[in-house]
């Protein structure tokens, strides 16, 4: 589905230049970025989670207004970790339709 560009180089001008799919993501956060103050907008960085995943739940929680019991957070820190969300064919792309994901290429989530 996606166009191959088998020199990096050549992929990297198209990137910053904002014409493959995904590019203008610094475009995209840098929009909302912009209006942080304005809105209701929590932004969470990977390095925060990786570093911390309970405490970034917790703040996810506190942003939404729910309260969790002890049980219910330290769930859904065990199912938000890499390993288990690589497993769970609902975050893993596993039931994406072939013709959108060739499976026989290598994984959705990989590190």
């Amino acid at each position: 589905m996606l166009e191959k560009i088998p020199d990096f180089n050549v992929f990297m001008e198209r990137f910053l230049a904002g014409k493959v799919l995904g590019s203008a993501w610094f475009d995209h956060v840098s929009g909302w970025y912009n209006h942080a103050n304005d809105f209701n907008i929590l932004f969470l960085t990977y390095e925060e989670m990786k570093k911390d995943l309970r405490s970034a739940v917790l703040k996810i929680c506190n942003f939404i207004g729910k309260q969790l019991s002890e049980e219910e957070i330290e769930s859904v820190v065990r199912q938000a970790t890499f390993e288990n969300m690589q497993k769970d064919p609902r975050a893993n792309y596993e039931n994406m339709p072939d013709e959108i994901a060739d499976k026989g290429k290598g994984k959705f989530l990989r590190k």
